[in-house]
């Protein structure tokens, strides 16, 4: 599990970066998905879980390069970590 989760966090890092560099700026991919820069950066260092909707949307504004399923950690998959979720 614990190499799972490795995996899962190094995809959702990536993915995450991806975006902003393909819109431009962490600003832009905020506007982009009707959030505030803070929620993005909270994302950037995972102080907060996305929720699936605004996964979909960074697909939508990547034109589908960045995946919502490698943004959208659905921590409870790994049991190690099913309590940090929330």
């Amino acid at each position: 599990m614990q190499q799972a989760y490795s995996t899962a966090i190094a995809t959702y890092d990536r993915a995450i970066l991806s975006a902003i560099s393909i819109v431009g700026s962490k600003r832009e991919l905020a506007e982009k998905v009707g959030v505030s820069p803070a929620a993005v950066t909270s994302w950037i260092q995972r102080k907060k879980r996305m929720k699936y909707d605004y996964a979909m949307a960074i697909e939508e504004a990547t034109g589908g390069k960045v995946k919502a399923r490698d943004l959208f950690l659905r921590i409870k998959d790994f049991s190690k970590e099913a309590d940090v979720e929330g």
